[in-house]
């Protein structure tokens, strides 16, 4: 009996411990965050995200069109929608290897895929992380898959000659 009361006091001081880092952990994190907006505001500087190498310019594209970069863009997060997108990686430029695909995306973040099959379909993923090969999915909430998809319409009318 005194064992099970020991191992119920004990996983209630574990419960407690848990608690308080994740507390320690969230006060810490939203300090930090203030502190960086501080010093962005201070500086008067827009403060650019490290390392943002981006996988598609409009002007490069083969795939899509202005209009269609416009509706992509728009569901990115703010702070990445004016940055100047550039190619990394064409398939009809640098072949078809998946490996050149990655080594050559090595780093981008943020980034966008955008592909057309041979159906003509057009689809791709924004990513916030970089490409990295993994057997798990990752990635944050900004993460998105998308695809355009052609609509036919037929409208049935009278015509007089």
């Amino acid at each position: 009996m005194k064992q099970l009361k020991y191992i119920r006091a004990s996983s209630q001081i574990i419960k407690k411990n848990i608690k308080e880092s994740l507390e320690k952990f969230k006060e810490d994190e939203k300090r930090r965050r203030m502190e960086e907006d501080e010093k962005a505001k201070a500086s008067k500087i827009v403060k650019k995200p490290r390392n943002i190498v981006s996988a598609i310019t409009l002007d490069a594209s083969k795939i899509i069109n202005s209009h269609q970069f416009s509706q992509i863009v728009s569901c990115v997060p703010d702070i990445y929608q004016m940055l100047e997108w550039r190619l990394l990686y064409s398939s009809v430029t640098h072949g078809t290897s998946f490996n050149n695909l990655m080594r050559r995306a090595k780093g981008a973040s943020p980034f966008l895929i955008i592909v057309k099959d041979t159906n003509n379909n057009v689809f791709g993923a924004y990513g916030s992380e970089p490409l990295k090969f993994s057997q798990e999915y990752y990635g944050t909430g900004e993460t998105f898959l998308f695809t355009f998809k052609v609509i036919f319409e037929m409208f049935l009318g009278l015509f007089s000659l």
